[in-house]
């Protein structure tokens, strides 16, 4: 379940992060929440994997995983940036 969970936030920071994600919705109109929100996008996205699962201790993904992912983006913005 942790494993999962940081799974979905690494990869909804990426997302993210993607200057070609943000084209895209920037293309396709989709300038909203949930699909330019780090924390929305984990949580829909660990609410989806949490139906599937079928599992009852699958209810604590989407929100370990929008905690997750809000904590690792903020961490993701702090770092220095460097090109040579």
């Amino acid at each position: 379940m942790l494993t999962i969970s940081i799974l979905i936030a690494l990869a909804v920071n990426g997302l993210i992060m993607n200057p070609g994600y943000q084209w895209l919705i920037n293309r396709l109109n989709l300038d909203f929440k949930p699909f330019n929100c780090v924390y929305c996008l984990a949580f829909w996205i660990g609410f989806i994997v949490a139906v599937l699962g079928f599992n009852p201790l699958s209810v604590a993904i989407p929100l370990a995983a929008s905690f997750l992912a809000v904590a690792f983006n903020r961490w993701f913005d702090n770092q220095p940036v460097k090109f040579k």
